[in-house]
């Protein structure tokens, strides 16, 4: 299976909010394998004494698709 590890960057002026930007950062083999990454990021951030906005998303979506 596939996993997108994506950003999601909310509006948040909006009612209700609203998807503003989405970028792939990643695409991992595993679910196991996205949530080291998704964890790992956000350990990197702590570190530098960075603190995320509260219009940021970040997840691992399981990408389904459909062969032909």
């Amino acid at each position: 299976m596939t996993w997108l590890l994506m950003v999601i960057i909310l509006n948040l002026d909006a009612s209700p909010p609203q998807v503003h930007e989405t970028k792939i950062l990643e695409i991992l083999n595993s679910e196991k394998e996205c949530l080291k990454k998704h964890k790992a990021f956000f350990k990197e951030l702590k570190e530098q004494k960075i603190s995320v906005p509260a219009n940021f998303n970040l997840g691992c979506v399981l990408l389904k698709g459909t062969r032909i």
